[in-house]
């Protein structure tokens, strides 16, 4: 009996810590639109959307956070209606908006309050993929030993727990 609580105690504990070793976690970032300016008609430097991603990058996961007062919103569109500063249906009303970007791609946002959008109310950005995640492994032919790090550790760990049961007998 104690070299079968032993076994199963092993087991478990091997199994956690497959479980830790596989998993990973990517910290996310907020940024907030605009700095300290946040989400308004740019008087003083009409550029200052264009210029404000230059030195941030992107990545899924990460979430914009539009803040404002007064008469604005904020509307995802598309390269068009972002170029033509066109009026669009779906728009966030009430601020802060956080909108999570969840795919890679160029990005692009407007206030629909007219004319806001040609005044330079306006942001286009890159989303890059996350970079934590790799392209699945090609699937192994049944030859080949596992490929993945957590089929290796758990192969790993159970070798070594069969390895300790046997032993012990």
């Amino acid at each position: 009996m104690g070299s079968t609580m032993s076994f199963v105690s092993c087991l478990i504990i091997a199994l956690a810590l497959a479980a830790a070793m596989a998993t990973t976690s990517t910290a996310s970032t907020t940024y907030k639109v605009g700095d300290d300016q946040g989400w308004k008609v740019p008087k003083d430097d009409p550029a200052h959307y264009m210029a404000w991603p230059v030195n941030k990058t992107f990545t899924v996961g990460d979430k914009l956070e539009f803040t404002w007062t007064g008469t604005h919103n904020v509307a995802e569109v598309t390269k068009e209606e972002y170029t033509r500063c066109v009026e669009v249906k779906t728009v966030h009303e009430f601020s802060p908006v956080t909108i999570s970007l969840d795919t890679p791609g160029p990005k692009y946002f407007i206030c629909a309050v007219v004319p806001h959008c040609s005044f330079g109310q306006r942001l286009t950005i890159v989303v890059e993929p996350d970079s934590s995640t790799t392209p699945p492994a090609p699937e192994p032919t049944p030859s080949s030993a596992p490929s993945s790090l957590l089929a290796n550790s758990l192969y790993a760990a159970m070798l070594t727990i069969v390895s300790m049961f046997f032993t012990r007998l």
